[in-house]
C-alpha cells in the first residue's frame, strides 16, 4: 500500500510552486521593461529619422548619417 506525502512533502511541493510563480512574474516584468524601452528607443529612432531630411545636404550625407543611427540603435537594443 502507497502512503500519501507528508507535510514536509506537501511544504517542499507549495514552495517550489511558490517560486515558480516568483520567477514566472519577475520574467514577465523583465519583458514588459525590454518591451517599454524597446518601444521608447523606436519612437526616438523615428523621431530623429523624420528630421533627416533637413539636417542633411546631399544623398550621400543622408546615407552615413542613417548607417550610423542604425548602427547606434542596434548597440542600444542589446538584449
Amino acid at each position: 500500500m502507497r502512503r500519501s506525502p507528508g507535510i514536509g512533502g506537501l511544504q517542499t511541493a507549495a514552495a517550489a510552486r511558490l517560486t515558480t510563480d516568483q520567477y514566472r512574474i519577475l520574467g514577465e516584468s523583465v519583458a514588459r521593461l525590454k518591451t517599454d524601452l524597446m518601444k521608447e528607443q523606436l519612437a526616438t529612432f523615428r523621431s530623429q529619422l523624420e528630421e533627416l531630411p533637413a539636417n542633411t545636404r546631399s544623398a550621400d550625407e543622408f546615407l552615413c548619417y542613417i548607417n550610423e543611427l542604425y548602427r547606434l540603435e542596434i548597440k542600444s537594443l542589446d538584449f
